[in-house]
């Protein structure tokens, strides 16, 4: 079926009318009689005016589809379809959409100069840029005789493409942990503001600051006064993620272990940008990268989208990024191999390393080193 074509075909109800039609225009030749060749001849007529309606009645339809920018795999989402036609009236037609879940609701009638919108869930499989521009419309009008299907492309100005991100999951032990992580973090830098609001006055002592001494309040008093201010409260941990692919010789790795850790990464992502969570972030071979802002996770989850498998198998690659996470107490490192495979080889190198597969997650002990100071994101 070309594009842009309206294809038309027989339904088993216009087969069983056409052979109606032959069988009493045979009998009515046979038998020379007219009201039974004239009841032929109209249910013949029927047939070709049927299908010739059939054939013209979806011509100048054109659709614009309104698709969302991101969408995760496997979830619905709603999209909007603008249907106008140019041509003669339609009747009773669906729009079929490669990404729809079912068909649209029908459409009874369309007439000629007029445009209609239909909604419909729609879901994508796979993640990654996906680009659908071809649609059909389908319609059994009139009187279910023939089916008409006529394609076409969307019409759209800014593209028909949506990037389909992993949808992100977190084994429950994991988001628990995460969970923690979010109820002990603390806006707090450590460092006492000189400007803030202070706990209240006491005399001046012998080596304090001169910065500290409340000068309204001692030339009040004549005695001099300095702010006694909160102690700062301790520093937070610094966090980090890890994205691999080390497989050793000789091992198998599935494709759906890749894509799971894709979505276990796209959890831990979402899950520091929601909390406000700056970390150091790098998915190897890539160089690492600082999240400090909404839209640098977002850059980040929109890479994990278009992300292929780079594997590779010596162990040292993991030695060459002690200088990016060199500042993180936490590490979660996160491969698609087995971790029994590659665990042992990053544990001695992290303060605290927390190993994920597609399959379980082992968290590492906390050691006595002193945490560095965290970044808010703003």
């Amino acid at each position: 079926m070309k594009p842009e074509s309206t294809d038309v075909r027989q339904t088993s109800i216009g087969f069983v009318a056409l052979w109606i039609a032959i069988g009493f225009l045979a009998v009515g030749a046979v038998t020379v009689s007219g009201p039974v060749f004239l009841i032929g001849l109209i249910i013949a007529g029927t047939w070709l005016a049927g299908r010739h309606l059939a054939s013209k009645q979806l011509d100048g339809l054109t659709i614009r589809r309104t698709l969302p920018a991101r969408t995760w795999t496997n979830r619905r989402f709603a999209v909007e379809a603008s249907i106008k036609n140019e041509g003669n009236s339609a009747h009773n037609f669906v729009i079929h959409d490669p990404i729809a879940v079912g068909k649209s609701e029908p459409i009874s009638e369309l007439v000629s100069g007029k445009e209609k919108t239909t909604t419909y869930a729609a879901r994508c499989s796979r993640r990654g840029r996906v680009r659908i521009e071809n649609w059909s419309i389908q319609s059994d009008w009139p009187l279910g005789w023939f089916e008409s299907r006529r394609s076409g492309k969307f019409k759209n100005e800014s593209g028909n493409s949506i990037l389909v991100l992993p949808d992100p999951w977190l084994p429950p032990r994991l988001r628990d942990h995460l969970e923690g992580v979010r109820l002990s973090t603390s806006p707090w830098t450590g460092i006492p503001d000189p400007v803030s609001e202070f706990r209240f006055l006491r005399e001046f002592r012998g080596g304090d600051p001169m910065r500290k001494i409340h000068w309204p309040a001692s030339l009040k008093s004549g005695d001099l006064l300095v702010r006694e201010t909160d102690p700062p409260r301790p520093l937070p941990t610094r966090y980090g993620i890890l994205l691999h692919s080390f497989c050793p010789p000789g091992e198998l790795v599935t494709p759906e272990s890749f894509e799971t850790i894709l979505r276990i990464t796209a959890g831990l992502l979402y899950r520091f940008r929601d909390a406000g969570i700056e970390i150091v972030f790098q998915s190897l071979p890539r160089k690492e990268t600082k999240l400090r802002h909404r839209e640098d996770f977002d850059r980040e989850l929109d890479q994990l989208a278009l992300l292929t498998r780079m594997p590779f198998s010596h162990a040292r690659v993991f030695q060459d990024t002690l200088n990016a996470f060199e500042s993180c107490d936490e590490i979660f490192v996160v491969g698609d191999a087995s971790r029994e495979l590659w665990e042992g080889e990053v544990t001695p190198l992290f303060r605290v390393a927390h190993c994920i597969d597609a399959k379980s997650v082992t968290f590492g002990k906390r050691g006595t080193a002193t945490p560095a100071m965290p970044r808010l994101i703003k």
